[in-house]
């Protein structure tokens, strides 16, 4: 009897130990395999007291006895990481991060939090994954997916494939001749130089086939999608709206450029805006004039844009200066 006593007080004072140890501690760690199994100490008491009363069923941590150390992980660290001349791979964390991938054909993931991926030289791919990303292709053949959070893509010099994913994204092709996909959200999708393709996808997106400062003398291709979108055409351009009530942006052209191309223009829902240069046409004037493939829009006299549809009047035409 006095040896189990002795027993009992040693694993008493044991348990005391234990407890006080976890009372005070207060440093936040990654939890472990060894920080999720019950302490050996909390094992054997446990069997102590089924040997000494097997007909007990209480466990100890229904009795309101803390036996865990565990404590919430800590917030991810932002990474920094730059990429040698090779070809690399580097992911993020979940932290606000920064990779560079650097010369070579890279592959980036941001993962979770507010991420600047850059791709340097190569044609790299990029991923923004969670969080309002910031992705830049630089020089190269990029592919850039912000995937969900409201994100900034750039492609830069080179033939990039830019999608927003989920979200109210920013995405501009750079040089050369780029394909954007705004994907679900309102989306700003500028084309930049180049014979660009540009689907602003699900919601109301605003789409220009050069970007909102600088005029572009190659063809684009610009498709609305679904929802209510803008399309911003230069000379050559071809537009469809797509579903919803859409509006479409002519800029004025000189004589020798190409006319825009409108495939789907209704005038019961969709509105059509003429923007001029009042030094060039000081009293402007606009015009139809019907065929077998549609109607031709002219501004004093020179071809502006073919239209697909019939049945268009000039009442549903807005003339206003630049």
């Amino acid at each position: 009897m006095l040896g189990l006593i002795g027993l009992l007080g040693a694993l008493f004072a044991g348990v005391l130990a234990d407890s006080v140890l976890a009372a005070t501690d207060t440093t936040a760690e990654d939890d472990t395999a060894e920080d999720d199994a019950a302490d050996s100490e909390d094992a054997q008491l446990k069997d102590i007291f089924q040997m000494l009363a097997p007909s007990e069923t209480s466990d100890p941590a229904a009795a309101g006895v803390n036996i865990s150390d565990d404590l919430p992980d800590p917030a991810p660290e932002p990474l920094a990481l730059q990429g040698a001349a090779g070809n690399d791979a580097l992911t993020g964390r979940g932290g606000d991060d920064r990779l560079d991938g650097g010369a070579g054909d890279d592959v980036l993931a941001g993962g979770a939090g507010l991420d600047a991926l850059t791709g340097g030289l190569g044609n790299d791919m990029l991923h923004g994954d969670d969080g309002a990303d910031s992705l830049y292709g630089s020089a190269g053949d990029d592919s850039l997916f912000g995937c969900e959070g409201d994100d900034t893509l750039q492609g830069g010099d080179g033939a990039d494939q830019l999608c927003g994913g989920d979200g109210a994204d920013d995405l501009a092709g750079g040089s050369d001749a780029d394909a954007l996909d705004g994907g679900f959200g309102n989306d700003l999708l500028q084309g930049g130089s180049g014979s660009d393709t540009v689907d602003g996808g699900a919601g109301d997106d605003t789409i220009w086939g050069q970007t909102a400062t600088e005029a572009d003398t190659e063809v684009d291709f610009l498709n609305g999608g679904a929802g209510n979108d803008a399309l911003m055409l230069g000379a050559g351009d071809y537009g469809n709206g797509g579903e919803g009530a859409d509006s479409f942006t002519l800029h004025d052209i000189h004589a020798d450029d190409p006319p825009m191309q409108i495939t789907d223009f209704n005038p019961a829902e969709d509105s059509l805006l003429v923007l001029y240069d009042a030094s060039l046409h000081p009293d402007p004037q606009l015009s139809l004039q019907s065929g077998s493939n549609g109607t031709t829009l002219l501004l004093d006299g020179v071809p502006l844009a073919n239209l697909t549809t019939s049945g268009i009047n000039l009442a549903s035409i807005t003339l206003q200066a630049a």
